[in-house]
């Protein structure tokens, strides 16, 4: 796999700034400082809906035959990290994902993109400058998410209460994930709080936008790997001859290689009160040109996340996230300009070895540009229900339901139905190690 160049000549400047020492002292080599862990989950799914987005349709599912409305499909997947503590102050992270993409099948959609079934899903440095019994300063390099999700709070960047994601953090899955550095810093007040402050800096997230406005919101557990090519919507403007028919055939690259050599910056504050409470917000901006580089438009993308969660008792807790933002490329009179929110709501009662989990989302997308390119208006609501089963053993039982309806303009516009009225079901069995 070809890792950014920019990523290398950071990860070798980080190695040569913070090295990290280690002595008979500080580190106990009789430890074991390789942790692996991960999982393996195969799962059963039905739905009913348009062709799925991986088939480089408008469904808004992760799998969905081309052909039939009703369709079934097994996915077989495998997470992999390695954690190794090179010293008591630092540790690499090395975070893979393979799965069988049996569930994508050849679309006359768009015959011309292909998934990757295995990559890198993260892979980082952390190293703490200076620890003491209240605070903590420490840097990150490498390729990670943003700690901001209230809903992916499980290792892996997995959630504890559903099989997929909420359409908001289906969205981070698959389009952003910062290749840069980030300075945390984090103290406990004398009132027993926990307030952390985090900045950064990346690069190679030049596509944030495209599988958003182009594709539609969308429900999905799936993880994108660097350098990977994902399929965007059968849009008549992507058509040969079209007004952005430069854009690259077969689909849109999430994270790789900086296209105009810009950073990008983002900012998180974290307020926790003990176990109980938190509030969480966050600031991203990718900076992007908005030009045509080499097939890929490098959209200009920011949004402001706000998050909380609340554990009520021993066995309830509510938790939710609003974001709001705004995205777009190119030049007028032909360019894209678009607002994007999103609001999730999440009620979960735990007792035992058995989760029941009710999520409410919204979302919507809201055209700006009025140019001669696609209505890209979208508005839509989904509900979920899961219930998990999971004792202290290894494995997990999971069984789900998920309505989601959008109405989409440019859907109409390019000769399909403009609504999606799409249902899933599905059951996983998952085997985890460590």
């Amino acid at each position: 796999m070809k890792l950014p160049r920019l990523f290398l000549f950071y990860f070798f400047t980080f190695s040569v700034l913070f090295p990290p020492i280690v002595s008979a002292e500080e580190f106990d080599e009789s430890e074991n400082i390789i942790d692996i862990f991960g999982f393996v989950a195969v799962s059963q799914s039905n739905t009913n809906a348009q062709s799925s987005w991986l088939n480089g349709g408008f469904g808004r599912f992760d799998g969905g035959a081309s052909s039939l409305n009703n369709s079934s499909f097994t996915q077989l997947e495998v997470q992999l990290a390695l954690e190794w503590s090179i010293s008591d102050s630092a540790f690499i992270v090395i975070h893979t994902r393979a799965n069988n993409e049996s569930s994508r099948e050849n679309s006359n959609e768009n015959p011309n993109h292909s998934t990757q079934s295995f990559g890198l899903v993260e892979g980082y440095i952390d190293y703490s400058i200076y620890t003491d019994e209240t605070s903590d300063y420490s840097l990150q390099l490498g390729q990670t998410f943003l700690t901001s999700s209230q809903e992916n709070t499980n290792p892996l960047w997995q959630s504890p209460y559903t099989i997929n994601f909420s359409t908001w953090n289906s969205w981070i899955a698959h389009e952003f994930r910062p290749i840069g550095l980030n300075f945390n810093y984090q103290f406990e007040t004398f009132e027993g709080d926990s307030i952390s402050f985090g900045i950064g800096a990346f690069i190679g997230n030049d596509s944030l936008g495209s599988q958003l406005v182009w594709g539609g919101w969308r429900v999905s557990h799936r993880l994108s790997v660097s350098n990977e090519v994902l399929p965007l919507g059968p849009l008549f403007t992507l058509e040969d001859g079209a007004q952005f028919s430069d854009q690259r055939d077969d689909g849109s690259k999430t994270f790789s290689n900086d296209l105009d050599d810009r950073f990008g910056f983002h900012a998180l504050v974290k307020w926790q009160v003990s176990d109980l409470f938190n509030v969480k917000l966050s600031y991203v901006d990718n900076n992007g040109d908005r030009k045509l580089w080499r097939g890929e438009y490098a959209w200009d993308t920011s949004f402001v996340n706000l998050g909380s969660k609340w554990q009520i008792n021993q066995n309830w807790e509510i938790l939710g996230e609003w974001s709001y933002g705004k995205t777009g490329m190119g030049e007028l009179p032909i360019s894209v300009d678009v607002d994007f929110e999103n609001t999730y709501f999440i009620a979960s009662w735990h007792q035992a070895s058995t989760r029941l989990s009710l999520r409410i989302e919204s979302f919507s997308l809201a055209e700006k540009d009025f140019s001669l390119a696609e209505n890209n208006d979208e508005k839509g609501q989904a509900w979920t229900v899961s219930w998990i089963y999971q004792q202290q053993s290894p494995w997990r039982f999971a069984m789900e339901y998920t309505a989601l309806k959008t109405e989409n303009t440019a859907q109409s516009q390019s000769g399909f139905n403009a609504k999606n009225n799409d249902k899933l079901f599905s059951l996983e069995i998952r085997r985890e190690f460590n």
